[in-house]
């Protein structure tokens, strides 16, 4: 399955990549991905339970399209181009890959978009364990170091949960107490 174990795309360092999309589903990167695009910012993009979407994104060198459809019926066509890798988590290599660039990246400031649906956020949930491990893999690379003492990870969840951050926090937090206490109190 590891055709492409989440190479760079664009010829990017993806250590300097500041947005990691965890989910990859229309709602997801049909609401960010163009204003993320606008903003100048490259992306990765990580599926959770297939490689369905990443496949047919990296097959088109991390482009896809959105399209925008307004109350008067009229359509407009936008070109989203700033993936620069994508990939299945169900791929151990990209797992291994991911997290490896989460504990070398130089970046202080770290936004994950968190589509998942409604089935991802609950306590135990093999999403909420990916989250999990994605920030001990950011808190492995760099506790200790001072520089790294005020740096911000921002989950953004697109899915339509009441109090889905509520529900995020206290399942990271239970999944982070059973690794480690000092990982827990980072998050906390």
């Amino acid at each position: 399955r590891s055709f492409f174990v989440l190479d760079s795309l664009q010829g990017e360092d993806l250590t300097q990549i500041k947005i990691i999309f965890l989910g990859a589903g229309r709602l997801i990167r049909g609401m960010l991905g163009p204003k993320i695009q606008a903003l100048g910012h490259k992306v990765i993009l990580l599926e959770m339970l297939s490689d369905q979407t990443t496949a047919r994104i990296v097959s088109q060198k991390g482009r896809y399209q959105v399209v925008e459809t307004f109350s008067d019926g009229h359509k407009n066509i936008l070109e989203v181009g700033n993936v620069a890798a994508a990939g299945s988590l169900e791929d151990p290599a990209v797992r291994i890959k991911i997290h490896r660039i989460l504990r070398k990246t130089s970046e202080k400031e770290i936004l994950i978009p968190f589509g998942v649906t409604e089935r991802g956020i609950v306590e135990g949930s093999p999403a909420i364990q990916e989250l999990t491990e994605m920030l001990e893999s950011y808190y492995q690379g760099h506790h200790g170091n001072a520089s790294f003492e005020q740096a911000r990870l921002l989950i953004l969840n697109t899915d339509n949960v009441s109090k889905n951050g509520d529900l995020i926090r206290r399942y990271v937090l239970k999944e982070a107490e059973k690794k480690s206490a000092a990982f827990a109190q980072w998050i906390e």
